[in-house]
């Protein structure tokens, strides 16, 4: 088979090279609630095309009750937060 043959066959999947942001609310050293934010979400760029939908806003978040600790009862969190990244 050609080599197009192949190449025709595998969508195209852009890969995100920088990682995710992890936001933990600790009490203690126990991890209790936890908040992902996509990092394309907070980019930063000086042509305005390319920034973040949410880079430089003021954000509210809950952050969710982390399954890591499983003998933490209790509710998430709320969060006010201004990002740029």
């Amino acid at each position: 088979m050609c080599v197009c043959m192949y190449v025709c066959m595998y969508p195209s999947q852009p890969q995100n090279c920088v990682p995710d942001v992890v936001i933990w609310m600790l009490a203690g050293n126990k991890r209790v609630a936890v908040k992902r934010i996509p990092s394309h979400e907070i980019m930063y760029s000086p042509v305005a095309i390319a920034r973040g939908k949410n880079c430089g806003k003021i954000q509210v978040m809950f952050l969710t009750v982390s399954q890591l600790e499983p003998n933490h009862t209790g509710a998430g969190a709320l969060l006010h937060y201004s990002n740029q990244f």
